[in-house]
């Protein structure tokens, strides 16, 4: 923000973006016992992973974004759970 104001950028607030800020600090928030629990390797990936899978069922579900190609996207979707469960199951293989 100081950087903008410097440069004499025009600052225009937008509800949105006050609401995706909330949301924003809301997700640091529960990122933080997850790091204490899962530890700080394990804790971030299971949570960009939640967070990936959520916004792309919030992306169709309720803005209604239409896939180009739903094939494509399923096997993303698996490979992003899988990609997930991997990280998860590192935690458990490193503590045996």
């Amino acid at each position: 923000l100081l950087l903008l104001l410097l440069l004499n950028v025009p600052i225009q607030w937008s509800t949105w973006g006050v609401v995706g800020a909330g949301i924003l600090t809301v997700t640091q928030l529960f990122a933080w016992p997850a790091i204490q629990r899962l530890g700080a390797a394990v804790g971030p990936g299971v949570w960009c992973g939640i967070g990936m899978l959520t916004s792309f069922c919030w992306g169709i579900a309720v803005f209604g974004e239409t896939m180009s190609s739903p094939h494509l996207a399923f096997i993303a979707l698996v490979a992003l759970i899988g990609g997930v469960g991997g990280v998860a199951a590192s935690q458990l293989v490193s503590a045996s």
